[in-house]
């Protein structure tokens, strides 16, 4: 087992997290875009909505959802959700992750 954060998730937090990363994969590289996709179908296939997330991962997912953030204040968007989501994933704690 190894030690990964753990995000606890709702129904609407793994809706909004897949947006920010399907809208991050269409702006990056090839390479990247394929460890994206791998974090997307992680989130999908999270059992009881429980994501372990690596460090790699983490930083995907905090930075994909600042810019999916950031993109709704300059459209004059609510971005609530996503808010209470970026707080759930930095305050994330570390927690030993199933072997899977």
């Amino acid at each position: 087992m190894t030690k990964q954060r753990l995000v606890k998730m709702t129904g609407g937090d793994q809706n909004i997290l897949v947006k920010a990363l399907r809208s991050a994969q269409e702006s990056v590289g090839p390479e990247l875009s394929g460890r994206l996709q791998a974090l997307i179908d992680k989130a999908l296939a999270a059992p009881k909505r429980r994501l372990y997330l690596s460090d790699e991962e983490y930083q995907y997912a905090a930075l994909s959802l600042n810019g999916m953030r950031n993109d709704y204040l300059a459209a004059e968007r609510s971005c609530g959700g996503i808010d209470r989501l970026l707080i759930k994933l930095m305050q994330a704690k570390y927690r030993c992750a199933p072997a899977r």
